[in-house]
C-alpha cells in the first residue's frame, strides 16, 4: 500500500489478522430446512443488520440456471442478485443486495445443500507451486467439502469474543487513558470516569451498527460492507478500465513475442480493475464524516482514499476481532508438490462455484488499541 494507492496487499492483510477461536455449533434442521418446498435460512448475523433473522428461498428454475450459465463473468453476481430477490419470500421487506457477505454466503450454502445432488461439495483449487505457469499449463486440484459440517459462529458469539478483546484492553488503560476514551466516546453525552466503571462499559458492547473510528478529531463513521457495494465496486471498475483493455486488446500481434507482451499488458490492467473494484466496495461502507453524510458515493470514494495506512490497519484489524457466519479453516494438500497449507473457508470458497451452471447440477428432490474506535454509537 502507499499514499496513492490506499488498499491493502494480501501480504499486508495477513500481517493484521489475528486467530480467532471457532465455536462448532450442531447442524441440525434449525439452520437450514426445507418448509413446502423453500429452504428456510436461519442467519447467524441474527437480524442484526438489513435483513430479518430467516429468509425463505425457493429453488432455482431451467431459466435461472440458464441465465448463470450464459452470463457474463461481470454480470454473473448481478443475475445471483436478481434471482435470489425473486426467490425469496414475498412478504420479507429487504433486499438481497442488503446482505453482508456473511449472510450471503450462508445463502448459497443454504441453496446448495437443500437443493444439489447431496452435501458432498468438490472445491476446486490452486497450489502455489502452479503460480509460475501460465494459466494453460496450470493444474486445478480439487478438495471434497461436506457442506453439511462446516463450522458457523453465531452473532452472539462474536459478541462475547469482542467484549473479552475489548476488556483486555480496558485492563492496561491508566485511569487518564479511561479518562480519555471515556470523553471520547461519549463525548455527546458525557460520563462521569470516575464512577462508571468498566465492567459497565463493557456490558454496552454489540457488535451493531454504526462502527465510529476517530481520526484527527473526526468521527469517521461506517457500517459492515453490504452485496450492493460489491456490485457497486464491480460496475465502477468495468466502466473506468473497459476502454483500456479493449484498445490493448485490439491490437495486431503478428509473432508470439508481441502477443506475449500484450498478454502481460492485459493481465496487468485486470489486476489494476480488480483492486480499483475492492477499494471502491469497501469505501461504500463509509457512511459520514462528523455526522455530515455524503452527497455521492464518489465523494465518499475520495474521502475513502485520503485515510492513511495506519487507520485503514486499525480498522482492519478491529473488525477482525469478531466474526459470525461461517468461520472455519480447511487444510488443502497438493497432490503434485505436497505441500499442505490452511486457508479461511470464508475467504477460500467462492460463490460462483456455489451455483448450479447447467441442467445436471439440479438433484431429483431439489493489535491496536479500541481508545478510538466505537460500536452503535
Amino acid at each position: 500500500m502507499t499514499q496513492d494507492n490506499p488498499i491493502l496487499s494480501p501480504d499486508e492483510v495477513k500481517e493484521i489478522r489475528q486467530r480467532r477461536p471457532e465455536r462448532k455449533i450442531a447442524h441440525t434442521s434449525d439452520k437450514y430446512f426445507n418448509r413446502g418446498g423453500k429452504v428456510v435460512i436461519n442467519y447467524e448475523s441474527m437480524g442484526r443488520f438489513s435483513i430479518p433473522e430467516n429468509l425463505y428461498f425457493k429453488d432455482y428454475d431451467i431459466e435461472d440456471i440458464n441465465n448463470f450459465t450464459f452470463s457474463r463473468q461481470e454480470d454473473l453476481l448481478e443475475n445471483v442478485m436478481f434471482t435470489l430477490n425473486k426467490s425469496k419470500n414475498e412478504d420479507a421487506n429487504c433486499s438481497v443486495g442488503d446482505m453482508v457477505p456473511e449472510e450471503f454466503l450462508e445463502t448459497l450454502l443454504g441453496m446448495n445443500l437443500q437443493f444439489s445432488n447431496g452435501k458432498e461439495h468438490k472445491h476446486p483449487w490452486l497450489c502455489e507451486c502452479q503460480s509460475s505457469k501460465s494459466s494453460d499449463e496450470q493444474q486445478i486440484n480439487e478438495m471434497v467439502i461436506d457442506l453439511s459440517t462446516i463450522n458457523y459462529t453465531p452473532i452472539v458469539e462474536a459478541d462475547r469474543l469482542i467484549k473479552e478483546y475489548f476488556m483486555k484492553e480496558f485492563e492496561t488503560m491508566t485511569e487518564e487513558e479511561w479518562a480519555g476514551y471515556l470523553n471520547t466516546k461519549y463525548k455527546d453525552n458525557p460520563v462521569d470516569p470516575t464512577t462508571f466503571t468498566k465492567e459497565q462499559e463493557v456490558e454496552t458492547i454489540i457488535i451493531k451498527e454504526p462502527i465510529i473510528q476517530e481520526i484527527e478529531g473526526k468521527r469517521y463513521a461506517f457500517r459492515l460492507a453490504r452485496m450492493n457495494d460489491v456490485l457497486k465496486g464491480q460496475k465502477q471498475a468495468i466502466k473506468k478500465f473497459s476502454g483500456k483493455l479493449k484498445t490493448i486488446e485490439s491490437q495486431k500481434v503478428p509473432t508470439p513475442e508481441l502477443k506475449q507482451k500484450r498478454d502481460e499488458e492485459i493481465n496487468l490492467v485486470k489486476e489494476e480493475r480488480d483492486k480499483y473494484s475492492i477499494l471502491y466496495s469497501q469505501a461504500m461502507s463509509l457512511l459520514s464524516v462528523d455526522g455530515i453524510e455524503f452527497k455521492s458515493d464518489e465523494e465518499r470514494f475520495l474521502v475513502y482514499k485520503s485515510i492513511s495506512r495506519n487507520d485503514l490497519f486499525d480498522l482492519i484489524n478491529f473488525r477482525d476481532q469478531f466474526k459470525f457466519g461461517v468461520n472455519q479453516e480447511i487444510e488443502l494438500t497438493c497432490p503434485l508438490c505436497g505441500k499442505s497449507i490452511k486457508r479461511s473457508l470464508r475467504q477460500e470458497i467462492s460463490s460462483i462455484e456455489l451455483l448450479p451452471l447447467d441442467s445436471d447440477s439440479k438433484g431429483a428432490s431439489r493489535n491496536n488499541k479500541p481508545a478510538k474506535i466505537f460500536i452503535g454509537l
